[in-house]
């Protein structure tokens, strides 16, 4: 799946690089650049020589060409759990020179401390070394909970992560809703409510996005049945929230005509990041049905809050073909021009009926056509 960061003038096709385990399936990529332009990747997959479960795996490249150290777990608790107990859907970053952050959502019951739902772990590491995996919710006790979506952000030096979760011993009650803790010397806090609504409501809020404004506060996009202000409708929009010293903002709708949509299309899967001017920018898909790991893509859309709220959503790209729902990437260039990867099976720009990657980006109030990033006219 594509993963897009910072840095550079435009997208180039470069040699493909492998990081293989033998032929296994490996999915779900999370890529960060360290200072120094040296690359580090995690990503899901699974190996024999482990027991058969999924793992999440850690390579790193420190030269301008190919070669790519040999893969390692990142969660080493993988050398010690039982058969069905994954580790799933990694999140890197990179805090500063050696020094690395990895999250992933896991079914290990750590030898019964922590029960067999799915937890949030986190390791630290220097350099390539990683420590001991730690749950990030302090509460894991052995209630059998969900997790519908997690992410991790850095202030300053100080490591941010927000998930969604349906623990009834957490404030929001039994429904999902969005949950912030951070990390400090004596481990993650105690989780916060992110979503005002979450403590009387019955909803489901999901899929939360993090991303840090130039004044370094903490803004999130999710997906949300809630029916805001009571105009929202009890269909999937995508909400945004802001925190500052006092605490979370109320909720709003990123897209304006939100109110006056139905059911379908649903919106889900938002990206979010802010400019150098404080502009928040929000991409999400709008799903004609639902639900299903792979269903019939409507839109991929667009909105910008500006100091005067939110503008227009604008249409970014039209397929005709299948998405997954974690297929799509969002990033700003270094001039604030948003930039969008998305891997699809369309029969359109001379790619054909196979998966391929497409990469669209924002000019002058619209969004160019999708161009396509890998070699898919020869493959």
């Amino acid at each position: 799946l594509p993963n897009l960061t910072p840095g550079g003038d435009s997208l180039q096709n470069k040699s493909f690089a492998s990081i293989d385990l033998n032929g296994e399936d490996e999915v779900r990529p999370t890529l960060c650049v360290e200072p120094g332009n040296n690359l580090h990747v995690a990503w899901q997959g699974s190996s024999a020589g482990i027991g058969g479960d999924q793992e999440v795996f850690y390579a790193w490249n420190r030269t301008p060409g190919d070669a790519w150290s040999p893969a390692t777990l990142l969660g080493w608790n993988g050398l010690l759990d039982g058969p069905g107990e994954d580790d799933v859907g990694p999140v890197l970053g990179c805090l500063g020179t050696h020094q690395l952050s990895g999250v992933w959502a896991s079914n290990d019951d750590l030898d019964g401390a922590v029960g067999s739902d799915y937890d949030l772990f986190n390791a630290l590491g220097l350099g390539q070394l990683y420590d001991r995996p730690v749950p990030i919710k302090n509460s894991v006790g052995t209630t059998s909970t969900h997790l519908l979506g997690f992410d991790i952000a850095l202030i300053g030096q100080t490591l941010h992560a927000v998930f969604a979760s349906d623990d009834p011993t957490l404030p929001g009650g039994g429904d999902f809703d969005l949950y912030h803790t951070v990390l400090g010397a004596n481990g993650w806090s105690a989780p916060e409510l992110v979503n005002a609504h979450g403590g009387t409501d019955a909803s489901h809020d999901n899929e939360p996005r993090l991303a840090v404004g130039p004044d370094g506060r903490l803004h999130v996009a999710w997906s949300s049945d809630f029916n805001l202000g009571g105009v929202a409708g009890s269909d999937l929009d995508i909400l945004y929230a802001v925190r500052d010293e006092s605490g979370w903002s109320a909720p709003e709708l990123v897209d304006p005509a939100a109110t006056s949509d139905s059911s379908p299309p649903y919106e889900v899967s938002p990206r979010i990041r802010v400019g150098a001017d404080g502009t928040v920018h929000v991409t999400w898909v709008d799903f004609a049905t639902w639900p299903g790991p792979m269903v019939s893509a409507y839109s991929l859309n667009y909105g910008a809050r500006t100091a005067a709220g939110w503008g227009p959503a604008l249409v970014a790209t039209q397929p005709t073909g299948e998405w997954n729902l974690e297929s799509i990437d969002f990033e700003l260039d270094p001039a604030g021009v948003p930039h969008l990867v998305w891997y699809a099976i369309p029969s359109w720009v001379g790619s054909g009926n196979e998966h391929d990657i497409f990469h669209s980006w924002l000019v002058g109030g619209a969004w160019r056509p999708a161009e396509l990033v890998n070699d898919g006219t020869n493959d």
